[in-house]
């Protein structure tokens, strides 16, 4: 495979799990409400499943605070 060559996921079906990450800013737990209903409306409407990293939830202190959490 050469440098150029692209890798293509399969397309995403009902029960798939996708991770739901926050690598550089807590909106997650500023927004928590609407983090939830999006999270709510993805597996209602796609039907996947939502699996939180550990950082998903961060506050934005703690995330400012520690880079290395992100």
């Amino acid at each position: 495979m050469s440098a150029i060559d692209l890798i293509k996921p399969h397309k995403l079906v009902p029960g798939d799990k996708v991770a739901i990450i926050s690598p550089s800013w807590a909106g997650a737990s500023v927004f928590h409400d609407r983090y939830l209903a999006g999270i709510k409306q993805m597996e209602k409407e796609f039907g996947l499943i939502a699996v939180e990293a550990p950082n998903s939830m961060i506050s934005a202190q703690e995330n400012a605070d520690n880079p290395q959490k992100r």
